[in-house]
């Protein structure tokens, strides 16, 4: 290779010659190419000019030059191109071997899509599967190793998959204690650490759920609950309604006041404070909200149960009026 190198700063190369080149430094070991790179690249900065004993005529090389050049104007551009090609070699088999060293590295590296409170995100993965995510939730692949054998993901939070069919290359995800398989097809996949249960609500298809010896099989229009207390799972019909986050809607049913703060609390990255309020905390809310609009929130509390409300930054100060 050293040879093609030095032929190529010459501009001897052949064609055939060339294209070798062009193969070695593509498919050489990036240990390989940094050796040459070093090599080459100090053989060029020890290089020398000669210099004159003497100081030049500097008056006289220039008056040669301006005779010369209003003479004629020659430009050897073959020549000049063997200068470049000797300057430019040295940085473009290192640039080689710096994007395929980077390149390997992302490859390695593990990608991440996370929000934060308040915040949705819509992705699609490299096998072509689209997720929405839900507010504070995160999803992870290693992009060196998905679709290969199999579509491993970490998943924490909430998010609707919509998973592209492949059945020589299952999907698979995993979440605390429980892993779910799946060949092609829509759910919905609640997980959070804050949370008693993990569920799963299936609309397409079929899942397979597993946690340490324990498997289910869920089908179209089901729900699976896996209690993370008892390590158990239990199967239900999925009830006739919308996956309300996915239409910005935050559903309660006799859900306890204290509970609603909390979900609100999470949903808009936002702190509560009570004042006068603590007869709300046993009282019961249902309904939908808005998972968008957190003025429209406090507008409708501020109805329901005659309170008043002040923003302050992250902060909502909550102060009853009259109690129920």
């Amino acid at each position: 290779m050293k040879d093609l190198i030095e032929k190529y700063k010459r501009n001897e190369l052949t064609p055939e010659e060339l294209h070798a080149l062009q193969t070695r430094i593509a498919t050489e070991s990036p240990l390989e190419l940094e050796r040459i790179v070093r090599e080459d690249w100090e053989n060029f900065q020890g290089q020398r000019l000669e210099m004159p004993d003497k100081e030049p005529d500097f008056d006289r090389i220039w008056k040669e030059i301006e005779r010369n050049t209003a003479q004629k104007t020659v430009i050897n551009w073959r020549k000049l191109l063997s200068y470049a090609a000797i300057l430019l070699l040295p940085i473009l088999l290192f640039s080689t071997f710096y994007f395929y060293r980077e390149a390997k590295i992302v490859a390695t590296q593990e990608m991440i899509v996370q929000t934060g409170a308040g915040e949705h995100a819509n992705i699609t993965l490299p096998d072509g599967t689209s997720v929405s995510l839900n507010v504070r939730s995160k999803l992870s692949y290693n992009p060196a190793d998905f679709n290969k054998q199999t579509r491993n993901i970490g998943f924490m939070g909430e998010g609707y998959f919509q998973v592209k069919k492949n059945e020589g290359i299952p999907f698979i995800i995993s979440s605390q204690a429980i892993q779910l398989k799946v060949l092609g097809t829509e759910f919905n996949f609640r997980s959070r650490e804050s949370q008693d249960d993990i569920e799963v609500i299936l609309t397409k298809g079929h899942v397979l759920l597993s946690s340490s010896d324990k498997y289910v099989e869920l089908f179209e229009n089901e729900t699976a609950i896996y209690n993370k207390q008892t390590g158990t799972f239990s199967i239900e019909k999925k009830k006739d309604e919308p996956i309300h986050w996915l239409h910005k809607e935050l559903y309660f049913q006799n859900t306890p006041f204290a509970e609603l703060v909390e979900t609100l609390e999470e949903e808009y990255g936002v702190q509560f404070e009570w004042q006068a309020c603590d007869h709300l905390a046993c009282d019961r809310f249902s309904g939908t909200l808005p998972s968008s609009n957190l003025r429209a929130v406090l507008d409708i509390l501020r109805k329901s149960y005659g309170l008043e409300y002040e923003v302050n930054a992250n902060r909502v100060i909550l102060t009853c009026t009259k109690s129920n």
